[in-house]
């Protein structure tokens, strides 16, 4: 059975306390981390890190997490990296089905619904 330890999951979230937290949980569960501050040149950078998983904040500054999630998912190399975005929105799920993404996980979450929804997302 194949482990997901060692999966590369790119964070994209402008608030610093929120991706760091994410980063620390998911480095402890075994996953290597990097974390965006912005989704700018979103593209380039997903295309030379080649993440396995990509946890997407819907409200950012400058760029919105939706306009991210429709950039990386109109590329043919980005297209098929599961996305799973993360909000405090109410709606998070109906914007998750709206921009294709394979999942959401809405703020505030406990750590055993992070690491559920990443072990998940990794199988496919």
């Amino acid at each position: 059975m194949e482990t997901n330890i060692g999966k590369h999951i790119l964070i994209i979230d402008d608030d610093l306390g929120i991706s760091e937290v994410i980063k620390i949980i998911l480095q402890d569960g075994g996953y290597k981390t990097t974390v965006i501050n912005n989704g700018f040149n979103i593209v380039k950078i997903v295309k030379k890190l080649k993440p396995d998983l990509i946890l997407l904040d819907v409200w950012m500054s400058g760029i919105d997490g939706r306009d991210v999630a429709v950039l990386l998912r109109s590329e043919k190399k980005t297209s098929k990296i599961p996305i799973i975005l993360i909000s405090a929105l109410s709606n998070t799920e109906e914007i998750a089905k709206e921009i294709n993404a394979d999942g959401f996980l809405s703020k505030p979450f406990d750590i055993s619904e992070l690491m559920a929804i990443v072990k998940q997302s990794l199988l496919f």
